[in-house]
């Protein structure tokens, strides 16, 4: 259940982390599904938009809740009213879908995502120009679920309130994979969510050793004013049978997506 002091700690410290985002028994079923997913994409079965660190080597899937995998499980998990009863608290129920993303472990060498904030922040950009951006009204919820225990992401509490440091723009503009003040590694066990802002300083450390499961995705607020865009990564979901794959809970959210995209 949303508390007011999870929207405390996010507004805060740009995170919560909350073990009831999903129907009882859900977890495992996903984590089955995922390890398909997994196995499909590595050899080469399916492929709707899948990066890759070498050869065969998967780290960021998207498109679970695509017909073409046939796992209807994360559709309804996406649609769960445990996971939307969070969604709702935080910005309302006038929303669309996001992309259905997995991060997994590439099993060739550790591998490293660097230092960023998402949502386009540019690193040339002025201290007044990113304080007005990270300032600006929240329009997305996004979070990531832990199917198998997780200590991939670290993220810099906080951060998502203030300029950089000098220390965070070189990490940043050098790729540098070094812990820095105040950081936080993130440990999620199975069936855990952290709702988090993308604009917290964060990055991700992978270890070939270290299985990980993590779906992450998000709903965004509607406005149907909004100028329509390429669907890019999510072309997918305009694929036959993507809408009807879905569970009907989710409908509204699938059409409100779709008008706004450019085809």
């Amino acid at each position: 259940m949303l508390t007011e002091q999870h929207l405390q700690d996010y507004e805060k410290l740009g995170y919560f982390i909350v073990d009831d985002a999903l129907e009882p028994g859900m977890i495992e079923e996903l984590r089955a599904a995922a390890r398909r997913i997994e196995t499909k994409v590595r050899a080469g079965a399916v492929d709707l938009y899948t990066d890759y660190h070498g050869e065969g080597e998967p780290y960021h899937i998207v498109g679970l809740n695509a017909p073409e995998f046939g796992e209807p499980n994360f559709a309804e998990y996406y649609g769960c009213q445990a996971l939307l009863d969070y969604v709702h608290g935080q910005i309302g129920t006038d929303i669309r879908l996001g992309p259905m993303a997995m991060f997994t472990n590439p099993r060739n060498e550790p591998f490293n995502v660097r230092w960023h904030r998402d949502d386009g922040l540019v690193m040339d950009r002025g201290e007044e120009d990113e304080l007005e951006y990270l300032r600006r009204p929240r329009t997305i919820c996004r979070w990531e679920l832990a199917m198998v225990d997780d200590i991939a992401l670290s993220i810099v509490p906080g951060s998502h309130l203030r300029y950089r440091s000098e220390r965070e723009y070189k990490a940043m503009d050098k790729s540098i994979h070094e812990r820095l003040p105040g950081d936080l590694m993130v440990d999620l066990k199975a069936g855990q969510t952290i709702f988090w802002n993308g604009d917290c300083l964060h990055r991700a450390a992978h270890t070939p050793d270290r299985e990980r499961l993590t779906i992450s995705t998000s709903f965004q607020r509607y406005d149907a004013s909004e100028p329509k865009s390429d669907p890019g990564r999510c072309a997918f979901m305009l694929n036959d049978g993507a809408r009807e794959f879905l569970p009907e809970s989710l409908h509204l959210y699938y059409d409100r997506w779709a008008s706004l995209q450019q085809v």
